[in-house]
């Protein structure tokens, strides 16, 4: 009888471990697809910063140009005013207001504005 359940004591001993072996096998598959999952979203996640980058270096240069054309402006505004505050007016017929050039037209609209500048 000793031997009986003896027997009986390693099969479910057995079954056991099968059955513990069985559980394991699902959780290392769990876990293998969630590494793939993983996988997946880091090179998704590295896609998208790589093209945020790009976005990004193109903005700026963008927005470097753009600083770069309002410092122009502002440079040639700037000299326009230094050539009316020094008494040159030679140039007074072809800028009106704010160091927008105008082509060499005399209308009325032109005259009052560089009446304008002149004070």
């Amino acid at each position: 009888m000793q031997t009986q359940r003896d027997e009986s004591n390693d099969l479910s001993e057995v079954d056991s471990l099968k059955l513990e072996n069985t559980r394991l096998m699902a959780r290392i598959a769990e876990l293998e697809q969630i590494v793939k999952e993983k996988s997946t979203l880091e090179a998704e996640l590295k896609q998208i910063i790589e093209e945020n980058a790009e976005k990004a270096k193109l903005r700026d240069a963008e927005l470097n140009s753009r600083i770069m054309k309002l410092e122009r402006s502002a440079k040639l505004e700037q000299k326009q005013n230094n050539r009316l505050e020094n008494g040159d007016n030679s140039s007074e017929d072809h800028v009106c207001g704010a160091g927008r050039f105008a082509p060499n037209i005399h209308d009325p609209v032109i005259n009052q504005c560089i009446q304008i500048i002149r004070g």
